[in-house]
């Protein structure tokens, strides 16, 4: 009896292996918990997005809202903003509308005949 383990003080020991494992392994999953959110966090402040909007009225004329505020809102037909925009085909709504894509702008949303755009500034 002089080597032997009682069996109460070797439940201890096992039950002690045990809880120090849970304590271990939670402590590592909340640190990577945590460094996973202040990764999302900062990527997510870091990302700043221009936003436009695109007009056309019933003459298909265009009219563009860019920039802080849209203060200077540019009005053009539409093969005239289509041209500008580098377009060498013929000119219509989807053509538009590709070149603003090509130039860097992705369609958020459309209601009728209005388009919002963003873009990374």
């Amino acid at each position: 009896m002089k080597n032997q383990l009682t069996p109460t003080f070797a439940a201890i020991v096992v039950l002690g292996c045990v809880v120090l494992g849970y304590v271990v392994t939670g402590y590592a999953a909340i640190q990577s918990t945590s460094a996973v959110s202040t990764t999302e966090s900062s990527a997510s402040t870091a990302t700043a997005w221009e936003y436009a909007r695109l007009i056309i009225d019933q003459d298909e004329n265009a009219t563009w809202h860019a920039g802080v505020m849209n203060r200077n809102p540019q009005t053009f037909s539409i093969d005239v903003q289509y041209s500008r925009l580098g377009g060498s085909s013929r000119a219509n709504v989807v053509n538009l509308l590709n070149e603003i894509g090509n130039d860097g702008w992705e369609l958020v949303t459309t209601d009728d005949a209005t388009y919002t755009f963003k873009r990374r500034k």
